[in-house]
């Protein structure tokens, strides 16, 4: 008959486990998704007793406490990294925008000059109007229906808009099992093509 484990043994299977799930990087060391064969092996430490799991579920909440502390660490420091990046990003939008601004004027005093399409040299620079790809502009008189179809996009499901839907109540979900993730219209039609699946999480406390 196997030895009942000591809390001093379930400590350390979690440190093998810590270990374990450390050793799934990537190639530059960060943690990746692990494989499905490496879950398979993360599984086997779930298997236990009725008895065994209630003596370890304290240690396995702990170890997922953890965790959680590490995710929102590294989730404060990419936060503090994005806020610097959003400045340098605002900035170097912001020059860009400028030298874009006095391009403009130059190429403006250039074209009231005549001198835009023949171009303007001196010894260190030279400026010229030349043509660039063109690009499709949509007119006030636009029809998609009367473009062609191999001209035209599928058009895109927006879920954030159904999901405020069946918040509103404009979209509606019945009772009854044959009503199972269906979504209706307020006129009692049923949305075809689409479903409604009520999302499952486990809250640790």
């Amino acid at each position: 008959m196997e030895k009942k484990k000591t809390m001093y043994e379930i400590t350390g299977d979690l440190i093998e486990l810590n270990k374990l799930m450390d050793d799934i990087v990537d190639e530059n060391g960060e943690p990746r998704e692990p494989t499905e064969t490496e879950l398979e092996t993360m599984r086997d430490w779930f298997k236990t007793s009725e008895a065994e799991f209630k003596e370890k579920f304290d240690n396995y909440c702990k170890f997922i406490k953890n965790l959680q502390i590490e995710a929102s660490v590294a989730t404060a420091e990419k936060d503090a990294h994005k806020k610097e990046m959003d400045r340098l990003s605002k900035r170097s939008k912001a020059m860009e925008n400028r030298a874009a601004t006095v391009k403009n004027l130059l190429w403006w005093s250039m074209d009231k000059l005549g001198l835009s399409k023949e171009g303007f040299k001196t010894s260190l620079f030279s400026a010229k109007e030349q043509n660039t790809k063109g690009s499709i502009v949509e007119l006030t008189t636009y029809d998609y229906r009367k473009i062609p179809e191999e001209f035209l996009k599928q058009p895109e499901l927006d879920r954030t808009a159904i999901s405020q839907a069946l918040k509103d109540g404009e979209l509606i979900q019945k009772e009854g099992q044959e009503n199972y993730g269906k979504i209706f219209l307020r006129n009692g039609e049923v949305l075809e093509g689409l479903s409604y699946v009520q999302g499952k999480a486990l809250y640790i406390r």
